[in-house]
């Protein structure tokens, strides 16, 4: 894709599947207005296996993220993987045993199957930190482009911008791309910014969060990365690419 990139006027791309490094003659142009962040799971008739451990329980996911969030918050449960569009994971969720399926928010809803979900239920996931990015989509251009960048002025959103921009600084410190068990999200409320950031083992056991607020947003996903590194962070990455995960 990297390629084709430079020779396409513009491309909508969702960011958490961008690079953290673009080709030199490609920027991101505008960043749209974020929509959901939130990861939710889909699930059949009763939510009540949630809170019985002795309920046999399978959930579906093919996010690292979401797989130790998961196992994090219930070791007990058993984590397949789940791969393919929407609509197909959805089909897979519909024929088999599994309990649940977790889904990104965002997605469902600009689909519009968020509420026609026949034969499902869901619940919104707000103990999850997202991916970094999730939820918002970007517009690339050549850099030298002006006529595009005039265009899409108006499509951008300063403080989207400035949400993603931390938490791609965050991601990036810490050397991971879009696959680790890596979470991020700023938010920005009267000029202060709220942000966590969350490392995570592949088997969810161990975790390392920071969370700050403060208003100077150039350097707090680069601190925060590098406090994690230095609790143990470098430890539990370096176990991911030596089982080349990473």
């Amino acid at each position: 894709m990297l390629f084709f990139l430079e020779k396409l006027i513009w491309l909508c791309l969702l960011y958490k599947d961008v690079p953290t490094s673009l080709p030199e003659k490609i920027v991101l142009s505008a960043y749209l207005k974020r929509g959901s962040f939130s990861d939710l799971l889909i699930y059949k008739e009763s939510s009540n296996f949630l809170l019985n451990s002795k309920i046999e329980t399978v959930i579906a996911t093919g996010s690292l993220r979401r797989r130790a969030f998961w196992k994090n918050r219930y070791p007990h449960h058993t984590i397949v993987d789940l791969r393919g569009n929407i609509n197909t994971r959805l089909k897979k969720l519909y024929n088999n045993s599994w309990k649940g399926a977790i889904f990104a928010k965002v997605g469902l809803e600009r689909l519009g199957l968020l509420n026609d979900l026949e034969g499902f239920n869901f619940k919104v996931l707000d103990w999850m930190i997202p991916s970094p990015g999730q939820g918002i989509i970007v517009i690339s251009a050549r850099k030298d482009n002006e006529w595009i960048h005039y265009l899409t002025k108006e499509l951008d959103d300063r403080y989207t911008r400035l949400s993603a921009n931390i938490e791609r600084q965050f991601l990036k410190t810490l050397g991971g791309g879009c696959v680790p068990p890596i979470g991020a999200h700023a938010i920005i409320k009267n000029k202060i910014i709220y942000f966590t950031g969350i490392l995570f083992s592949l088997d969810g056991m161990k975790k390392i969060r920071k969370t700050k607020i403060v208003t100077n947003y150039n350097v707090i996903g680069y601190q925060c990365a590098k406090k994690i590194l230095e609790e143990g962070g470098k430890e539990i990455l370096e176990n991911m690419r030596i089982k080349n995960i990473s």
